[in-house]
């Protein structure tokens, strides 16, 4: 028992005197071996140390971004805002103004369930576009990309238009 406890303590003091991209490019490389639709998004608030920032998300360059990208359903793409910080964005056209709100309803409770939420916005009452990267880091984590890929697990068929609008 001494033993384990000791062993514990150790390891605790090793994480907090670990640099925090040592912490994230380890939490990072072991999530990539599990699909992203059965992974967890990590809360993105700041930590005060090693031990609270495991779940820190980090942010993603563009490769990095296109490698997750290609995990999800070809509609998701990658795109820059105005400041140039990267954002993943899906545009979706439902049969009608009733569905697009329910589309926003199954989205949102995904997005509640993870604790990280996308910009949702309907245009022309049946044009849907979701929008996600995160806040609290300025740009594109691997949260996006879970949240995208529970969105694509969605049952939602019966909401879109057979026509959905072209690629750009």
């Amino acid at each position: 028992m001494q033993q384990l406890v000791s062993c514990k303590l150790r390891n605790a003091l090793y994480l907090r005197a670990c640099n925090q991209q040592h912490v994230n490019t380890a939490r990072h490389v072991c999530r990539q071996a599990t699909p992203l639709h059965e992974q967890k998004c990590y809360p993105c608030e700041q930590a005060q140390d090693a031990l609270g920032s495991m779940g820190l998300s980090m942010i993603m360059d563009s490769e990095t971004a296109e490698k997750y990208r290609a995990q999800l359903d070809s509609r998701w793409q990658i795109r820059k805002d105005e400041l140039d910080r990267l954002r993943l964005k899906k545009v979706m056209r439902t049969k009608n103004f009733v569905k697009a709100l329910e589309l926003f309803q199954r989205i949102g409770e995904v997005a509640e369930a993870e604790g990280h939420h996308p910009d949702l916005h309907l245009e022309s009452w049946n044009n849907v576009t979701v929008e996600l990267w995160t806040h609290a880091r300025d740009g594109l984590s691997d949260n996006d990309f879970i949240v995208a890929a529970k969105i694509d697990d969605l049952p939602i068929q019966d909401l879109l238009s057979k026509k959905q609008p072209a690629l750009q």
